[in-house]
């Protein structure tokens, strides 16, 4: 499928719009409900940019270059911040996810922990049982100890502003279903202990091994989480200084309701947060997550990497998803992994063994 470069206007809701409280104007209120439906509804992008985010641009800066410090450590130095036990779902992981063609990624690396939670359970049989969710953060304290602070600043960041969202997300259902049935959003992401952060590193393409595949960096999915907040991407060139994106062809792209596929620019000043499969069915479909890729572009170019943060925000391993009755039918329609009943980490594995 042949990907436009040309770039989608997406929705921009200012800070001080999102934090305004519950005693908002009218105008307000109408305003966001207007960018929601434009964004999240039926007919939208699956995604929005929150502008004038205080400190955000001064915490996405100081995390970003550490993905490339961290990076360029010897192996054996990164080796000791893998966690096989989590099946590489907290510290570091580079070669361990497989790309569509079954072959392993080499192209990236991932730093994950969770951002708010250095160690969610105590409990072994618990943590024995969900070992993606709930073992212990595993920070570089020697190696690179500016990792640990920078990342949890700045997920914590958008952890705080998704949780504002989804409050208006909640307000926006609310108002189209009458009641309070549906189940709230902000709360089964502040009543979570499972969040998941992800630092990744693309290594620069060289001269002689590039890779041209534009599926290469990921591949077409839906998050099924409840929210994910990205950043915008950082390239550098091989002396570390940050370039502009050298590719107009390269990043995230999506495809719409009708089929298209476009490309989705996220300003260096804002955050982007895309709605997930979770959200979807707590809202019984009013809010839609929607297919997307990032791609490297027909043509990478030699010499830069790229680096970037997203934070998937989700419910608890053992939260039902549970929908109204009237909704259970169409929401099961458009997401085949859920059925009456089901936990979040029983739909986690449900999608991971369909898409992996």
């Amino acid at each position: 499928m042949a990907l436009t470069a040309d770039a989608a206007s997406v929705v921009d809701i200012p800070y001080s719009v999102l934090d305004a409280s519950s005693s908002s104007s009218g105008a307000s209120v109408t305003e966001l409900d207007d960018a929601l439906s434009k964004a999240f509804g039926p007919g939208g992008l699956g995604i929005l940019t929150v502008s004038g985010v205080p400190d955000f641009e001064k915490l996405r800066g100081a995390l970003l270059p550490l993905a490339r410090e961290f990076a360029e450590l010897p192996d054996d130095a990164k080796q000791k911040y893998e966690d096989e036990k989590s099946f590489y779902a907290f510290g570091w992981s580079h070669g361990k996810e497989k790309l569509s063609d079954g072959k392993f990624d080499t192209h990236k690396g991932s730093y994950y922990n969770n951002p708010v939670e250095d160690r969610p359970c105590d409990d072994d049989e618990l943590m024995e049982r969900h070992p993606s969710y709930l073992r212990p953060n595993v920070w570089p304290a020697v190696e690179l100890p500016a990792l640990e602070p920078s990342f949890k600043n700045l997920g914590t960041c958008i952890v705080n502003v998704g949780q504002k969202l989804l409050r208006h997300c909640d307000a926006y259902v609310r108002s189209r279903k009458g009641d309070d049935r549906a189940s709230s959003l902000e709360r089964a992401v502040s009543d979570s202990r499972c969040h998941k952060a992800r630092l990744l590193y693309y290594f620069p393409v060289s001269a002689a091994g590039g890779s041209t595949k534009q599926d290469t960096w990921c591949g077409w999915h839906k998050d099924h989480g409840t929210l994910t907040g990205l950043v915008s991407a950082r390239f550098t060139d091989a002396a570390g200084s940050e370039v502009p994106n050298p590719a107009k062809d390269a990043g995230l792209f999506i495809r719409n309701r009708a089929g298209e596929v476009t490309k989705v620019n996220i300003p260096k000043t804002s955050l982007a947060f895309q709605i997930g499969e979770s959200a979807q069915v707590a809202s019984g479909g009013l809010l839609r997550a929607t297919p997307h890729c990032v791609c490297p572009g027909a043509t990478p170019t030699v010499g830069v990497d790229r680096s970037t943060f997203a934070v998937f925000m989700q419910p608890s391993f053992d939260y039902v998803m549970s929908v109204r009755e009237e909704d259970a039918s169409s929401v099961q329609t458009d997401v085949d992994r859920w059925s009456p009943g089901v936990t979040f980490g029983e739909f986690t594995e449900r999608t991971l063994n369909k898409y992996y």
